[in-house]
């Protein structure tokens, strides 16, 4: 139960109250995470949308977001790539867009969400506060469930020169996805192919480097060993390496 609302002005007094053992204190975005957040314990809520977390920025090939970006503002902006966009929109409906943010879609999203896997695709470094530590998005995520690396999320960061593509497989295009599948490709040949396929898990890394046709034969199998046991296994299983063959070839 939230039993008190703080709205600061600087991210020094939003880390203060966030530092706080008593009451517990959360940060709020957008409120799509927190609304549906069940928790036995009374918690308070830092509200940071004074803080200008909410910006969009490029320099020199680097694009920032801040935490508090609602997502259907990154689907308005013409700094963002078209497939970056085609994910959200198979995220939530735009109802829901307008309020989530997207600190709190990278804390509290599905293995299955479109734009968790694209965001891990493309490599995307978070920067977290105190201390401005930067983790790469794909390597904390397996661990998001335990301790953060710090109490707010502030922005994230990624190379726009990135070329992405991005698919999801539903029974309809208005559904949410029963799988995400994400490649990315650098200018130095890099690439990166991301699974999204398991609810209640995270996007898996199936392939990072150069793109060898036994890269892409490897991460095949991962994709198939990933689905062991997942509802929708068999056809999953004879999708998902069929469009990583398409997807490669695309890029």
């Amino acid at each position: 139960m939230i039993i008190e609302y703080q709205r600061p002005e600087s991210l020094e007094e939003a880390i203060k109250l966030l530092e706080r053992k008593n009451p517990t204190s959360l940060p709020l975005g957008g409120g799509t995470v927190l609304s549906i957040k069940q928790k036995k314990e009374d918690f308070a809520v830092v509200d940071i949308q004074n803080l200008g977390l909410n910006k969009i920025e490029v320099q020199d090939n680097l694009t920032t977001v801040g935490a508090a970006c609602d997502l259907q503002s990154l689907i308005e902006s013409s700094q963002i790539g078209t497939s970056l966009k085609k994910a959200i929109s198979r995220e939530i409906n735009i109802n829901m867009r307008n309020m989530a943010s997207v600190g709190g879609t990278i804390i509290a999203a599905d293995g299955c969400s479109p734009f968790l896997t694209a965001l891990s695709a493309i490599d995307v470094q978070l920067f977290w506060q105190p201390g401005d530590v930067e983790t790469s998005l794909s390597e904390w995520l397996p661990l998001r469930s335990g301790k953060k690396p710090g109490l707010l999320l502030e922005k994230i960061q990624f190379n726009d020169q990135v070329k992405l593509e991005i698919r999801s497989l539903g029974r309809s295009p208005q559904d949410y996805p029963l799988a995400s599948l994400a490649i990315a490709k650098w200018q130095n040949g890099r690439m990166r192919i991301v699974i999204g396929a398991i609810r209640n898990s995270h996007p898996l890394l199936a392939m990072d480097g150069k793109g060898t046709q036994e890269a892409f034969e490897e991460a095949k199998k991962i994709c198939k060993s990933a689905l062991e046991g997942q509802k929708h296994e068999a056809y999953l299983a004879s999708v998902l390496p069929e469009l990583v063959r398409q997807m490669t070839q695309e890029l």
